[in-house]
C-alpha cells in the first residue's frame, strides 16, 4: 500500500527534488491517480477478504470438534437404522433359505440310510 502511494506521489511530480520543476499537467495527474487508484483498491479488497477467511477459518475450527461429533453421532444413528432395515428385509430370504438348507440335509440324510439297507 504504501508502495501504491509513493508511486502516486512521483508520478504527479511531488519529487523529493526541490530543483526540478514541475512538468505534469493537472490532467496527467489525475489521470496517473485514476490509473493507479484501481490497483490500490484491489489490493485492500483482497487483503479485506483473506482477513475475513482467516477470521471465519478461526471460528470454525474452534466451533469443529462439537460439530464434528454432532455429525458423526447423526450418521451413526442413520447407519443403525439402515442396518435394522437392511435385516428386516434379508430376514424372510433367510429363513427360507435356512429351512430349504435344513430339508436338503433331512433328504441326504434318508438317501445315505436308504443306500446302506
Amino acid at each position: 500500500m504504501a508502495l501504491c502511494v509513493w508511486t502516486v506521489i512521483f508520478t504527479i511530480g511531488y519529487v523529493p527534488d526541490a530543483n526540478l520543476p514541475d512538468q505534469q499537467s493537472p490532467a496527467a495527474k489525475v489521470a496517473v491517480i485514476w490509473i493507479l487508484l484501481p490497483g490500490c483498491l484491489g489490493g485492500l479488497i483482497q487483503l479485506a477478504l483473506l482477513g475475513g477467511v482467516v477470521i471465519g477459518l478461526t471460528y470454525g475450527i474452534r466451533g469443529l470438534p462439537g460439530t464434528a461429533h454432532q455429525a458423526l453421532a447423526g450418521i451413526q444413528r442413520i447407519s443403525v437404522l439402515i442396518q435394522l432395515a437392511a435385516d428386516r428385509l434379508a430376514a424372510p430370504v433367510i429363513a427360507v433359505n435356512s429351512q430349504k438348507a435344513g430339508l436338503d440335509r433331512l433328504w441326504e440324510r434318508i438317501a445315505f440310510w436308504k443306500h446302506r439297507s
